[in-house]
């Protein structure tokens, strides 16, 4: 991925001259952050005075040119035609303005006085009415954040800063250029004021002033946010004051969505051997051409220890939580003695082999193994009773001693592949790095998904970073269920109450940010190796007939590497959305962010920002504060894939993914930039983001399935975002609050 920037600290930008010339200064841009943002709106201002300078100087030979020819070509009769017509319209204006009318050409042969045409004034009336209509409707539908998106893409180029410097540069130009010498006259005289004339007479007043407006300069040089620390204002006995914005119940409508995120978790339980543990799935396949060769060694014990511990120990829990989801009773697990005091066995036995996997004998697996069955029997036979609906999705009921003896055999087998990794593990020191390679991180992300559930995301976040203590982060170790943990982390923290340890949590999710990245590239490269092989083979091809076996293979490898490509950039907008929550959750509780987490803040934005506008295939809603990435061709047509581009991949966004994106763009908008009043061009895009997540709210209920409640917890976390977005902006969402009265009625 490349990122297009010129300086770390200042958006980059396209725009031609204007760039070139900032390349030019560019070592002044280093001075500060808003210095080199500031030497951006010069650059353009100064060429908006440029191409202004050359129009009106093309205009003023055109005009001479056109007159010469009119003249040459011209009788006295054309004259008198042009006459009129110029009467006309000076007629025609003071009719307007109300001035009275001036003399009136007479017709030839009469010597009646020519009258305004009526219907020139109509159509001039007309024409004024429809702009101030125009006007008026679009007054109001930015106040009521009622404008369509398209219009929305179109604002949010013409209140940018750069426009409207280009625009103050090109007018400039217009009056330098008209009046210039009037200007060098002003100019000479008030150099003879402050410098002093020939004569060796000066004003002291003007040099005095002249020296307070250096020093201001000199200020704004160094700090050009000077402004923003002003509180107060007082001149004479007018006091202005300036105060800041608290912040918002934001985060308490985030803590409503405790059941949709539940939900969302449980609703992976469904095929979670398929879609994470089997290692015919893209992540299993993932794990074995992707990781290090220290993870390809011990694959296939670690696979089938995975296996053989999720259908015999795990999947039975699972698909009776899946089905209490289906019933809508989660609370009875929730409450469930039993479902906790297994869910606390697997959680002591993860935290002792992470301290010292070197106590655990084949015989204490063994045992352990055998005892869970015990643990978690009652609370499935309960299920199973209480719901037969569920018993097609439920072990089949068997003898004890079967059941036993299945049991016995299972954990036998894993006690055995477990010596057998561990023996291949002996050069490893850290017990923590070694028992995440043995048992498969995402059977611990199911255990503590079960803690989340009956204790809460604060429980499971600490839970996962005991499991991560100890792990030093590295390319060797990344495979899809560490990224996977450290994601989860991060999102048990957002969604707990307290405060968030930042730069903790920013380890976290930027290991997982690195971590997708590094697969995603590793993928992208076997497809590059892939695609070139093929275009080879199908050169020295002379009939479509002659496909051999390895050219078959070779497709079916294509096919796979794209769909585990297409898993990790969704993952990619799971991970960026949240260390993009991270920061503005960080900002709503009214904390301080330091300039090094400000900066990351900026990057996994503008990265997001990217991917949302690749998406949409439109180049929408910039953002102030934030810079350009440009994504790779791959990159984009998998983002494209939901317009119906034919990829060999099937990984879609999840309209959940989307929404929450949209919403942390939307606030990042607002809240990003550090002063009291946010640009015309950030309120825009915030619009902008905030409707479309509105429009991903109904396939978000679709593909979850959720409930009347949980949908009104959902919508009510985008009324709170546009309230926020609006209380910022100076407009009304009155789109949600139709919605909201809407809801109330039925």
């Amino acid at each position: 991925m490349r990122i297009v920037i010129f300086d770390p600290d200042a958006r980059s930008d396209r725009g031609g001259v204007a760039t070139t010339v900032v390349r030019w200064f560019h070592p002044i841009l280093g001075l500060h952050p808003l210095w080199g943002a500031k030497m951006f709106l010069v650059a353009w201002w100064l060429t908006g005075v440029l191409l202004g300078w050359f129009i009106w100087q093309f205009y003023k030979i055109w005009r001479s040119e056109r007159r010469r020819q009119a003249l040459d070509a011209s009788s006295l009769d054309q004259l008198n035609a042009l006459t009129k017509a110029l009467l006309a319209l000076q007629r025609v204006l003071a009719a307007l303005y109300g001035y009275p009318p001036a003399i009136q050409p007479h017709e030839e042969g009469s010597t009646d006085l020519v009258r305004p045409s009526v219907k020139t004034l109509g159509r001039w009336l007309a024409a004024l009415i429809v702009i101030a209509l125009l006007v008026i409707a679009f007054a109001a539908a930015t106040d009521n954040a009622q404008l369509l998106q398209c219009v929305l893409v179109v604002k949010s180029y013409l209140v940018g800063i750069r426009v409207q410097a280009f625009i103050v540069g090109i007018l400039s130009g217009l009056v330098f250029r008209q009046y210039r010498r009037q200007l060098g006259n002003f100019g000479r005289r008030l150099g003879n004021a402050v410098i002093g004339d020939k004569d060796g007479s000066t004003a002291w007043a003007l040099q005095g002033a002249l020296a307070v407006g250096l020093i201001a300069i000199g200020l704004f040089v160094v700090r050009p946010d000077l402004l923003l620390y002003l509180k107060s204002f007082k001149f004479g006995t007018v006091e202005a004051t300036f105060g800041d914005q608290g912040p918002l119940p934001l985060r308490d409508a985030r803590l409503n969505l405790r059941e949709f995120r539940e939900k969302i978790a449980v609703r992976q339980y469904k095929k979670f051997r398929e879609d994470f543990i089997s290692a015919s799935s893209p992540r299993g396949l993932a794990r074995r051409d992707l990781s290090s060769p220290t993870i390809v060694d011990i694959q296939q014990e670690s696979g089938e220890i995975a296996s053989l511990i999720f259908e015999q120990y795990v999947n039975p829990v699972l698909s009776s939580v899946l089905c209490l989801a289906r019933a809508h009773a989660l609370n009875e697990a929730i409450h469930d003695p039993d479902l906790s005091l297994y869910s606390s066995a697997w959680q002591d036995f993860l935290l002792q082999i992470h301290r010292d996997d070197r106590l655990l004998t084949s015989s204490l697996l063994k045992t352990f193994l055998i005892s869970l069955p015990r643990k978690s029997a009652p609370f499935i036979k309960r299920v199973r009773d209480a719901y037969p609906e569920c018993k097609e999705d439920l072990p089949a009921i068997e003898p004890a001693y079967s059941r036993t003896l299945i049991n016995t055999i299972a954990a036998d087998q894993v006690a055995l592949l477990y010596k057998n990794a561990l023996d291949k593990q002996q050069k490893v020191n850290k017990a923590s790095v070694r028992s995440l390679r043995i048992f498969d991180p995402y059977l611990t992300g199911a255990a503590a998904d079960l803690v989340a559930l009956i204790s809460g995301e604060g429980e499971k976040a600490d839970f996962l970073l005991n499991i991560l203590s100890d792990f030093d982060p590295s390319d060797d170790d990344i495979t899809p269920g560490i990224i996977n943990l450290h994601y989860q982390v991060t999102d048990s923290w957002l969604n707990s109450i307290g405060s968030l340890p930042l730069d903790l949590v920013r380890s976290q999710i930027e290991y997982a940010i690195h971590g997708v990245d590094v697969l995603m590239a590793r993928s992208g490269s076997r497809l590059d190796e892939i695609e070139k092989r093929a275009s080879a083979d199908s050169q020295e091809r002379k009939t479509p007939e002659q496909v051999t076996e390895e050219e078959k293979q070779r497709k079916k490898d294509a096919k796979n590497m794209s769909t585990i490509y297409g898993i990790f950039l969704r993952n990619s907008f799971a991970t960026l959305t949240a260390e993009v929550d991270v920061y503005v959750r960080h900002i709503l509780a009214d904390e301080k962010i330091p300039e090094g987490h400000r900066q990351s803040w900026v990057k996994a934005a503008s990265r997001l920002q990217a991917m949302l506008q690749a998406r949409l295939n439109l180049p929408v809603a910039n953002i102030d504060g934030l810079f350009t990435v440009e994504l790779n061709a791959r990159m984009k047509a998998h983002l494209h894939e939901d317009e119906g581009l034919d990829l060999q991949s099937d990984i879609k966004i999840d309209p959940d993914f989307l929404l929450q994106a949209d919403l942390a763009i939307a606030l990042t908008s607002i809240l990003l930039p550090d002063r009291n009043r946010v640009s015309v061009q950030n309120c825009t895009a915030a619009l902008f983001y905030v409707n479309e997540a509105s429009a991903s709210v109904q396939p978000t209920i679709e593909v979850n399935e959720l409930d009347k409640a949980q949908e009104h917890h959902l919508r009510q976390l985008i009324r709170t975002v546009a309230n926020r977005v609006g209380d910022t902006c100076s407009w009304t969402d009155a789109g949600s609050q139709a919605k909201l009265s809407e809801a109330k009625t039925k």
